[in-house]
């Protein structure tokens, strides 16, 4: 019996990056993080979360998406703006909590 034929939009695709050591013993630190049995499956899970605004309902990926194009960041940088951000507020509330004492 032959094997049935896969649908085009299921297909999985085949490609090769080479890295840096630096990079790859990263994969291997959020293979452990993210409990994948492969480095792989942590490259995978990374896209996946990209292209999906990390799985956020549509209407939070969209209206982030939109303050993104507006200011002319690309995924990455308007990542890296966030976590900037976060460490704004961390660095103040540790400020904050030393004034207090």
């Amino acid at each position: 019996m032959p094997r049935p034929k896969t649908p085009e939009d299921r297909k999985d695709v085949n490609f090769s990056v080479k890295l840096a050591p630096a990079q790859m013993q990263f994969l291997k630190a959020m293979k452990e993080e993210l409990g994948h049995e492969a480095v792989a499956d942590v490259v995978r899970e990374m896209v996946e979360s990209f292209r999906t605004t990390f799985s956020l309902p549509p209407y939070q990926a969209e209206r982030l998406k939109a303050d993104r194009a507006d200011r002319g960041m690309t995924s990455l940088q308007y990542v890296q703006e966030l976590l900037a951000r976060r460490y704004e507020e961390l660095s103040k509330a540790a400020q904050d909590d030393a004034k207090v004492e």
